[in-house]
């Protein structure tokens, strides 16, 4: 099934999610993608055995392909104004949804604490970015991800904020970002990483 879904959402990308049948093919793959869970769920009845059942990096991974390919049919979505107006109600619910994907998926494992011997390195930087919660490089991305998803939220939304109330995208947003940033001026400065981006987004949640 990820082999599959992966060539799937590998051939969606270079289509650039066409108007025609773009957002079908999306909801196919997302559909094939909820199964595991979906089904795991089922047969135990609760949500909260999901992660012991199919294990953390297999949560993490669906969660991160949701996830992901969402911030790509968005991020080409957002190209294109027509496209926006033509159906801004499943634009904003495909950002909505897209975050919560990758929040999950930072939220599968528990940031290491400060007390307790949790982990066995005496290497500082990784102590540092797991008390973040970053366990990985893909972690950075849900971050820088999600945040630049909030931004496009508020960018589409207008004056429709009442309909969307719950859904706290400034908040959010800071928050994800702030971390990234973090990050990348902390434990992770002078390893490639670019906070330059995220800064920019930060400021229009000011």
């Amino acid at each position: 099934m990820l082999d599959y879904t992966f060539y799937e959402e590998n051939r969606l990308v270079d289509d650039d999610f066409p108007v025609t049948n773009g957002k079908e093919r999306l909801h196919k793959l997302l559909v094939h993608l909820d199964k595991p869970q979906k089904l795991v769920s089922e047969v135990l009845e609760s949500h909260h055995m999901v992660v012991d059942i199919l294990g953390a990096e297999l949560t993490e991974c669906l969660l991160w392909r949701k996830g992901a390919l969402l911030y790509m049919y968005c991020s080409c979505i957002n190209k294109d104004q027509s496209r926006i107006s033509g159906d801004k109600d499943s634009f904003l619910q495909f950002l909505i949804d897209g975050v919560n994907y990758l929040q999950g998926m930072l939220k599968v494992r528990v940031p290491l604490k400060d007390e307790g011997n949790e982990v066995s390195t005496n290497d500082n930087t990784t102590v540092q970015l797991l008390q973040k919660g970053i366990f990985s490089d893909t972690h950075m991305l849900a971050l820088m991800y999600a945040g630049e998803m909030c931004y496009w939220f508020n960018q589409a939304r207008g004056m429709e904020s009442e309909k969307y109330g719950s859904f706290q995208a400034s908040v959010t947003g800071r928050r994800l970002l702030n971390t990234y940033i973090d990050a990348i001026k902390g434990p992770l400065k002078n390893n490639g990483w670019n906070s330059e981006r995220a800064e920019e987004l930060l400021k229009s949640f000011s």
